[in-house]
């Protein structure tokens, strides 16, 4: 009987004969381990591009643009992949490079789960599964600038530098943010008819 692996959004949908059982030497557990899905970017890799895409003007007249400071060197590179551990279930497992640019970075992630299938009638499949992320947090560091001629250089927000915001009062508004789908739990239903 095959296994029917169906993943979770973003991810490819994969029919995979049941495999030896794991637990004989590492070659079994190598033939037993397919990769489901290769994605280029992230949510937040998203956020960092949309500020990169902003200008402001500064106090000489000058116009800024973001791009430089949050323009891509690295993007970050999800790889995918599942252990068939029998005929019905599987580990789910994979990693992210991260991203990082001249003021902000997308620390590398870590990810593993669970999947199984259920067939409650012959013609029809049920797959549920759980994945859970460490890691890849999205980080900001800050700028510095000065805001009067005979005034010291401060610490800032740099998408907010330009704005009516106490400089002080736009650090609270750096990135520090984890992925959203840090934890995922996923049902699919397929009925063939």
């Amino acid at each position: 009987m095959k296994f029917l692996i169906l993943l979770l959004a973003g991810m490819c949908v994969s029919s995979l004969s049941a495999g030896s059982a794991i637990g004989g030497p590492v070659t079994d557990v190598l033939e037993a381990t397919y990769l489901v899905g290769i994605k280029e970017g992230s949510s937040l890799s998203d956020i960092a591009y949309e500020a990169s895409t902003r200008t402001y003007e500064l106090r000489d007249g000058t116009v800024l643009d973001l791009e430089k400071w949050y323009g891509r060197k690295t993007v970050d590179m999800r790889f995918d992949f599942m252990t068939q551990t029998s005929e019905r279930t599987g580990i789910l497992w994979g990693f992210s490079t991260g991203e990082r640019g001249k003021k902000y970075k997308i620390e590398p992630a870590l990810r593993i789960g669970l999947i199984g299938l259920l067939q409650p009638m012959p013609a029809s499949t049920l797959s549920f599964s759980i994945t859970t992320t460490f890691a890849g947090r999205l980080r900001e560091r800050s700028c510095t600038a000065t805001y009067f001629d005979d005034g010291e250089a401060e610490p800032v927000n740099c998408r907010l530098a330009a704005t009516v915001i106490e400089p002080a009062e736009t650090l609270r508004y750096l990135w520090n943010v984890r992925p959203p789908d840090h934890t995922r739990l996923g049902f699919r239903y397929l009925l063939q008819f």
